[in-house]
This record gives C-alpha cells, structure tokens and sequence, in this order.
C-alpha cells in the first residue's frame, strides 16, 4: 500500500504487536495508542512523507515512534550509495502530539528515529514522563534537518541526554525555537540533559528550568559546530557544573 491515511483510530493494550507503517506515504491524526507493551508505530522501510497529527502515545513500553531505516551496515552502506544518487529524502512531521509514560529498554522514550536522510519537523508536541535506559528521555534523533518548535519536554528520564539526544551528519542549519524543558532530573553518572550535533544550532527562546544534578559537566553538550546562534533563553533553578 503506497498511500495511508487515519483518522480517529483508539487502539489499547495490543501485547507486542506494533503498527507496522506502509512505505512511500502515510499520515495518522486525531488517534491515541495505549498500554502496548511494544512500539506501536514502527518501520525500518523506508518513507517518502510522514504525518503525525493530533495523536496521543502513553503507558508505552517501548518508543511511541520508532523508525530506524539502518539493516546492518553492509545494506545500510549500498542503501545509502542509492539515496545520494536518487536525492532521497523523508519528511517527518510530528504536530500536536502527546506522549506520556513511554518507557524504552533503548535510545528514545517517546521517539526513536535513525533515519539519517530524513528531515524531521516536531511542533507544538509534549513529552512528559518518558524513560529511556539509555540515551535520550524524551526522544533520540539521528537525522538530515531538524526542527523543534513550542514544544514541552518534562520530567523525562535517561542514563544520559536525560531531555534529548539529537546529532546530524550533514552541513545544515537546526532550529530549536520556543520550547520549555521543565523538571529534568539526570543521574548521577550523566554528563549532560540535552546532547546536539549540528554543524551549525540555532537556539531561541528556549526556558530551562528545575534540572538538578549538580555533577553534570553541562546541561547542554554540544559537539564541534561551524556556527551558532544563541537568544532569549532563560535558565532558571538549574545546577551543573556548567550551562
């Protein structure tokens, strides 16, 4: 099926059964997911557009979104040749979404994508209560482009990147604009609550608040960028060693 369209769909408590997305298109609105004791959207085919609207992730255990277009690394390696020659790109939107108490044994709590030729939009989307055991609380990107916009991410788990994981390959602009990262409390052998690899970060207008783990190296870790952008950003009631 290339094309998929759902709307208004209450799924609860499937054990270990995700909903496997079509290649090519598919667009998901005004839909909730509950108690699935596996991720309940999931696919490692790839996809041209993606659309998640108006949806509701909780009691998950697992990534609400899980997408990870790597087969081991001699496919992933012909794979990739393909897309640069095709200039294959997936658009990944996620807007108006909710996820909430999703526990994941791996990277991501709520959304785990390694789609590295993807380009993923995140708007006006909470996360709140997500776990992961490993990187990333609220969600672990490994993506082309990406942008963050009027989101809420709290009380958000991980052994390390607590908030956030995100790091990008390619030469591109990021934005993480107008979001609110509230009530993160990292463990104590974390070195960071926010992990970004872009080669160029643009961070605006974001609030970071009640993030308390004074042996943190930093609340933001970035790796070595090319240029960046810092305004209007507010930290209040944090402690680490380092912003």
């Amino acid at each position: 099926m290339l094309n998929t369209t759902i709307l208004s769909l209450s799924i609860t408590s499937l054990s270990n059964s995700p909903f496997i997305i079509p290649t090519t298109n598919f667009k998901i609105g005004k839909s909730a997911f509950s108690y699935f004791f596996n991720s309940p959207i999931y696919s490692v085919q790839p996809i041209n557009n993606f659309l998640c609207l108006q949806t509701k992730f909780s009691n998950i255990f697992g990534n609400g979104i899980h997408l990870d277009f790597s087969l081991g690394d001699h496919e992933k390696q012909v794979f990739q040749e393909t897309l640069e020659i095709k200039a294959y790109t997936t658009q990944l939107k996620i807007i108006s979404c909710l996820f909430i108490d999703c526990i994941s044994q791996s990277e991501g709590g709520g959304i785990k994508s390694a789609a590295e030729n993807a380009n993923i939009f995140i708007q006006s989307t909470g996360f709140t209560k997500c776990r992961s055991s490993k990187t990333g609380g609220a969600f672990y990107l490994a993506c082309k482009k990406f942008a963050l916009q009027r989101c809420c991410i709290s009380s958000c788990v991980a052994d390390e990147s607590a908030a956030f994981y995100f790091t990008n390959k390619y030469e591109n602009t990021d934005e993480f604009q107008h979001t609110y990262v509230h009530d993160i409390s990292p463990t104590s052998t974390a070195t960071n609550t926010i992990f970004i690899d872009s080669h160029e970060p643009n961070i605006q207008n974001i609030n970071f608040s009640l993030i308390q783990q004074p042996s943190i190296q930093s609340v933001i870790e970035f790796q070595q960028f090319e240029g960046f952008t810092y305004r209007y950003t507010l930290f209040s009631m944090c402690k680490g060693t380092n912003l």
